[in-house]
C-alpha cells in the first residue's frame, strides 16, 4: 500500500509523492507567551508521528518549526510583567523543549525564532512594494495587496470580495481583507520594534512564518502542518505572501489537525478546563499516557477528558506488563501480518487508532513470545509511547 494524506487543499485524500527523498517540512510551532497547553501537544504529537511514519517509510525528514517570539501576545505579556520581551520568551521556550522531552517528541532540524530574521521579513515586504503586490499605508504600515493574489482563498476556500479594506482588529480574521506584512504603528512604545529600511515596527505572523519557511526549506515545502485554526487567515496568507515572491505554490501537502476540546467545551480558562502538560504532570500522571491520548486520528475532534486519562494509564500499564512478560522463545508466524495491517492503517492517513487497535488486539491474544515483543517495539519506534528515545 502506498502512503496516502488528507491535502487541506484539494479536499481529498492524495497518494504521497514528495519532491525528492528528503521530505521539505515545516510546521507551525509555539507563540511563547506562556506554556503550552494540551491543545498545542496534540499537534505537536501529531507532527512527531508524521515524521517518524515518514522516517520508517525511508525518508529523510528535513523538518522547521517556528518561535514566535515576537508579536501581540509576547508584547503584552512582557508589559504585564514588566519585564523584557526577550526574559519573557527565553522563559516560555525553554519550558517548550522541556515539554517536547517530556513527551518524548523528537527535535526538529530547525527551531528559527522570529526575531532573529527580522532582516530578512523586511526585505520580502519591501520587495512585495516593489513588485507592487503590497502598499504603504498613510501610517507606513505595509499590506500585501490580496486582489494581487489570483489564488488567493483556493486554501481555505473564502471568496474575495472586490471591494476588500485593510485588516485592522482581530475580529475581522472572519473575512478576507488586506493584512499587514510590516506594522510601523502598532505597538511602537515600550521598544517593541525593530529599525529597518521599511522604517521603524515590526512584521506580522504571517510574514514571519513564511519568512522562515523559504529561508530554511526553499521556495516550495512538501508539507506544512499546524491546527485546524490556522487555515484562515494566517496559511491562507503565507501562502500568498510565499508566492508572490517565487511565483511557485508554496505548499504541496496542507495538513491540518483538528480542534481538542475538554469535557465536550472549547478550552477556557475561565470555564477552569484549560491545562497545560505541567497542570496535568502535577496531577500525578504519566507523561506517557499523555502522549497516549494525544495519539489519536487527526482530522477527528478529540475530547479529552480525565476519565479517559485514566484509561490511558491502564493501557500503558497493561502495554508495559506484557513487554515484561515477552519471553526469549520465538512463537508466534504471523509476524509480518502484523506488519503489514499496521503499515497499512499508517497508510491510510495515519489512521492511528485502528494502529493501536492492531497492538491491543496482540496483547489480548497473550502470546507473549520474543517476536512479538520486537514487532511492538518497531511499532513503538512510531509511536513512541514505551521509552525515552535518542533525539
Amino acid at each position: 500500500m502506498v502512503l496516502k494524506l488528507y491535502n487541506t487543499l484539494t479536499g481529498k485524500k492524495e497518494v504521497f509523492t514528495p519532491s525528492k527523498k528528503e521530505v521539505l517540512m515545516y510546521s507551525c510551532g509555539p507563540t511563547v507567551h506562556d506554556y503550552a497547553h494540551i491543545g498545542n501537544f496534540r499537534t505537536f504529537v501529531f507532527v512527531d508521528v508524521l515524521r517518524r511514519w515518514l522516517e520508517y517509510r525511508g525518508y529523510d525528514v528535513k523538518l522547521v518549526m517556528n518561535i514566535t517570539d515576537i508579536d501581540e501576545k509576547t508584547i503584552e505579556r512582557a508589559r504585564r510583567k514588566r519585564m523584557e520581551l526577550k526574559e519573557v520568551t527565553k522563559k516560555y521556550a525553554d519550558a517548550f523543549f522541556d515539554d517536547l522531552r517530556v513527551l518524548n517528541i523528537k527535535s526538529a532540524r530547525f527551531y528559527p525564532r522570529a526575531s532573529e530574521h527580522i532582516r530578512d521579513m523586511a526585505g520580502i515586504a519591501s520587495q512585495l512594494l516593489k513588485n507592487g503586490r503590497a502598499f504603504k499605508a498613510d501610517d507606513g504600515t505595509v499590506y500585501f495587496d490580496i486582489t494581487k493574489a489570483a489564488g488567493y482563498g483556493t486554501l481555505s476556500r473564502k471568496e474575495v470580495n472586490k471591494h476588500v479594506r485593510a485588516r485592522t482588529k482581530r475580529e475581522d480574521y472572519d473575512v478576507p481583507k488586506h493584512f499587514a506584512l510590516w506594522k510601523s504603528k502598532d505597538d511602537m512604545d515600550g521598544g517593541f520594534f525593530f529599525e529597518t529600511e521599511l522604517g521603524r515596527g515590526r512584521p506580522s505572523w504571517h510574514l514571519e512564518c513564511c519568512t522562515m519557511a523559504m529561508k530554511y526549506l526553499g521556495p516550495q515545502l512538501d508539507i506544512h502542518t499546524g491546527g485546524l485554526d490556522l487555515i484562515f487567515p494566517h496559511h491562507e496568507n503565507s501562502a500568498a505572501v510565499s508566492e508572490a515572491i517565487t511565483g511557485r505554490t508554496f505548499v504541496k501537502y496542507w495538513i491540518h489537525v483538528s480542534l481538542l476540546k475538554v469535557n465536550g467545551k472549547k478550552m477556557s480558562k475561565t470555564l477552569r478546563n484549560y491545562f497545560t502538560l505541567r497542570d496535568i504532570l502535577k496531577k500525578g500522571y504519566s507523561p506517557m499516557a499523555i502522549r497516549l491520548i494525544l495519539l489519536s486520528n487527526y482530522r477527528e475532534e478529540l475530547n479529552f477528558t480525565f476519565e479517559k486519562l485514566d484509561e490511558s494509564e491502564k493501557k500503558m500499564q497493561k502495554l508495559n506488563n506484557f513487554l515484561k512478560s515477552c519471553s526469549k522463545e520465538r512463537g508466534i508466524k504471523a509476524g509480518r501480518e502484523i506488519e503489514e495491517e499496521f503499515e497499512n492503517a499508517m497508510d491510510d492517513d495515519l489512521d492511528i487508532k485502528k494502529a493501536l487497535n492492531i497492538i491491543f488486539k496482540v496483547i489480548d491474544a497473550g502470546r507473549p513470545t520474543k517476536e512479538v515483543g520486537e514487532i511492538i517495539l518497531k511499532f513503538n519506534k512510531v509511536l513512541g509511547i514505551l521509552v525515552e528515545e535518542s533525539k
